[in-house]
């Protein structure tokens, strides 16, 4: 929980969902080429943490917030063209 200067209380709620779940998701828009995705830890267990719009942004965000083990992978133009299950993939590459 942090405390934002003027006193308010801001947290961050995070739910998970089992991929047995009857639940559905639609991505309906992909990241933009140039954003950098900010992962927490690199291999198949990475959490995207943050999407920034270029890599100057995403280092500053980095700074603020930690993950030591952070990764930065930028979106590129291939990825563009792809299927979302293809960028997942060659983000994962990275």
């Amino acid at each position: 929980m942090r405390l934002r200067r003027d006193g308010i209380v801001v947290i961050r709620v995070q739910r998970t969902f089992g991929v047995d779940s009857a639940l559905t998701f639609k991505v309906v828009e992909a990241p933009a080429v140039g954003s950098v995705r900010n992962f927490d830890r690199p291999g198949d267990r990475a959490e995207l943490v943050h999407l920034a719009p270029d890599q100057a942004s995403a280092e500053a965000w980095l700074s603020v917030h930690g993950y030591p083990n952070a990764v930065l992978c930028p979106v590129t133009n291939e990825e563009g063209t792809a299927t979302i299950g293809e960028a997942m993939i060659a983000a994962k590459a990275a």
